[in-house]
């Protein structure tokens, strides 16, 4: 994998951790240790959405915002993304994993990286893969927007390398009794 498409997920990992939440999350509700189990949400019709709303933007390119003050990278069209089931199970399974177990990160709980759980889905061969993750913002909409005003989420989406999808989405309970919502969305292209 060539160091540009590494940076995204360098540069998307750093921003999860720091603002892909609405308003920050008490401490005490970042591992659940009593393992309230997660409710599953049949991913078809959430990753439909997303992958409508992507590739919407993607057929009229896009201005991302960058982390530079005062300045915007500018995106042309780019060819539409196919939802790929490898990915999708990618990402089902650690939107789930977030939402059973509680915690909002690009790596498990264990350590197990986005690469490293793409690859285990079956998703090989590949040539490039990236990742965006949310939380707490509701339904695909308002998590899509999010994204598009990030300068890490929004460059993955445009990135016209990428060929193919897969969106996870989960519902948990935080350890106060609240819904929190988790996606993850799994970019990639094969060789």
């Amino acid at each position: 994998m060539s160091p540009r498409h590494l940076l995204p997920i360098a540069l998307t990992a750093a921003l999860a951790a720091c603002s892909a939440t609405p308003t920050p999350a008490p401490s005490d509700t970042t591992h659940n240790a009593g393992g309230t189990p997660a409710q599953t949400t049949p991913a078809t019709a959430e990753a439909q959405a997303i992958l409508n709303l992507v590739n919407a933007v993607r057929k009229t390119g896009a201005t991302c915002p960058t982390d530079s003050e005062h300045t915007q990278a500018n995106f042309g069209p780019a060819t539409p993304l196919t939802l790929n089931a490898k990915l999708t199970i990618a990402a089902q399974q650690h939107s789930d994993d977030m939402a059973t177990r509680n915690y909002f990160s690009h790596n498990s709980l264990e350590g197990v990286t986005p690469q490293q759980r793409m690859v285990a889905a079956g998703y090989t061969n590949w040539s490039v893969l990236g990742e965006n993750i949310a939380a707490g913002y509701g339904g695909a909409q308002a998590t899509f927007k999010a994204w598009m005003g990030s300068p890490s989420h929004c460059p993955n989406i445009m990135d016209p390398d990428y060929r193919e999808l897969g969106v996870g989405y989960g519902i948990g309970l935080t350890s106060s009794g609240n819904q929190r919502d988790y996606w993850t969305q799994d970019f990639g292209a094969r060789q």
